[in-house]
């Protein structure tokens, strides 16, 4: 239909800018679908609690994650990918266990010898 890439691109934009409600609805739509088959694979309830409230999503080795997207936000084949290290955390547990890695993380990194600790602290600098 388009001529050139750049002339397809052109028109979403124009159809965008003159219809923002339409393409927020439907990509909120597709969201909440992506949430609910992610839900469901997932269990639907807090896997150390069980409660069903204010559920989130936990990656259970973040330094496995692909990306810093959100993974409702990614594209379902993506985010199915990743299920193995994903679990649902409701709110409580989420804060709890994820201040509890931060904090052995810190306590890992000062039980190291200082020069170690430079190596590491450095190389994320660079």
């Amino acid at each position: 239909m388009y001529k050139n890439e750049e002339d397809r691109r052109a028109a979403n934009r124009r159809s965008y800018a003159n219809n923002p409600e339409k393409y927020r609805e439907r990509n909120r739509v597709k969201r909440e679908k992506r949430k609910t088959l992610i839900f469901e694979a997932l269990g639907n309830q807090c896997s150390l609690c069980e409660s069903v409230d204010r559920m989130e999503i936990d990656h259970i080795n973040p330094a496995l994650k692909t990306s810093r997207q959100s993974i409702l936000s990614m594209g379902l084949p993506t985010a199915m990918a990743q299920i193995d290290n994903l679990r649902l955390l409701c709110y409580n547990c989420h804060r709890k266990w994820s201040t509890a890695q931060r904090k052995a993380a810190y306590k890992l990194l000062y039980a190291l010898p200082l020069e170690e600790q430079i190596k590491l602290v450095s190389n994320e600098i660079d």
